[in-house]
């Protein structure tokens, strides 16, 4: 799941050296270090990034304030601002900031090799603390997106360091993931390459809608389902995923009455001919993973004139292999359509 979620492979030099990993978190240390040594093959990241800096001789533009703020009376100073092509980039920090977290985390003696030589290779790259990286300019373009789930797993193990865990100078490091957003993220991604082929557009968290209009006039209250496929300009199916826990002996099986609220307002708001609440699958319910249970809406109808349908089901994670071929058959009648 964290494999399509983050959009990475997880494999390394030596496939087989990855079984033998004690931790899952040495096992994302060595995916995330033979990643960045392919990226860095290819060049490191560079970017032209704004100085500003009090130099002998002029270097680009001369900032007037500065100089007058800063060497009134030094001539020999000259405040200047100019453009410099260089490898110490937001998104280069943030790299750096978390190899410098995670050689103080893992134990894997090879994992600690690859980190050191990694920090050797991002030496004029600045070190700055985790609570003053930019995250907003380390995008990465055309020239660099082979950085970008590099950037998606720096996240992930920068957001799992904390100081606060106990009492203490002590730092701690927790590998945490929201379920709800890797369960969306891993749902969202399977079905956009399941269904390709079919000819349908996935989107995921969109497209954006809104549920009403304020007494300006202006949309108010976005809605953003997890997955819309679209047929054209046409709504085919939408898929919002839950991560809760179904029971047999809950009334229908533990559906919120707010999440099939939610539904309803999906299938008027896109004119969607289905839409389907997705939970994973555990031993505890009765019967294979797949549909649980259908609805019809009352008083809504789609584009083609039929009652939306609200399907509740459920989808097995232990076989993750099987998960593209079941969501397919949950949907493929729609997809079809």
């Amino acid at each position: 799941m964290l494999s399509v979620a983050l959009d990475v492979r997880l494999h390394g030099r030596d496939g087989s050296a990855m079984h033998r990993t004690d931790s899952i978190l040495d096992v994302l240390v060595r995916l995330f270090c033979d990643s960045l040594w392919k990226a860095l093959h290819q060049g490191p990241a560079r970017r032209y990034e704004v100085r500003d800096e009090t130099l002998a001789l002029v270097r680009g533009r001369i900032d007037i304030a500065q100089q007058a703020r800063r060497n009134l009376g030094r001539p020999d100073r000259i405040a200047c601002t100019f453009e410099e092509f260089t490898e110490d980039t937001p998104l280069n920090q943030i790299l750096k900031a978390t190899l410098r977290l995670l050689i103080g985390v893992v134990r894997s003696a090879d994992n600690q090799r690859d980190l050191t030589e990694l920090l050797f290779c991002l030496a004029d790259v600045s070190d700055v603390p985790r609570q003053s990286l930019d995250w907003h300019r380390a995008s990465t373009n055309r020239l660099t997106s082979r950085f970008a789930p590099l950037l998606r797993m720096a996240r992930t193990f920068l957001d799992g360091a904390s100081s606060d865990v106990l009492s203490g100078s002590d730092q701690g490091f927790a590998l945490l993931f929201d379920m709800n957003v890797l369960f969306e993220e891993y749902i969202g991604r399977v079905l956009q390459r399941a269904f390709a082929p079919a000819g349908l557009d996935v989107r995921r968290q969109g497209p954006v809608r809104h549920l009403v209009l304020n007494q300006g006039g202006a949309p108010a209250f976005k809605l953003r389902p997890d997955a819309v496929a679209m047929r054209g300009s046409r709504v085919s199916w939408i898929v919002d995923t839950k991560w809760k826990r179904l029971s047999q002996l809950a009334t229908r099986e533990g559906v919120a009455a707010a999440d099939m609220y939610q539904m309803s307002i999906y299938a008027r708001q896109y004119q969607a001919a289905h839409v389907m609440l997705l939970y994973p699958h555990h031993a505890e319910l009765a019967g294979n993973a797949g549909l649980r249970a259908g609805y019809s809406l009352l008083g809504d109808r789609s584009t083609d004139g039929a009652a939306a349908r609200i399907s509740v089901a459920t989808i097995d994670l232990r076989d993750l292999a099987s998960v593209p071929d079941r969501l397919q058959a949950l949907l493929g009648e729609q997809a079809a359509g």
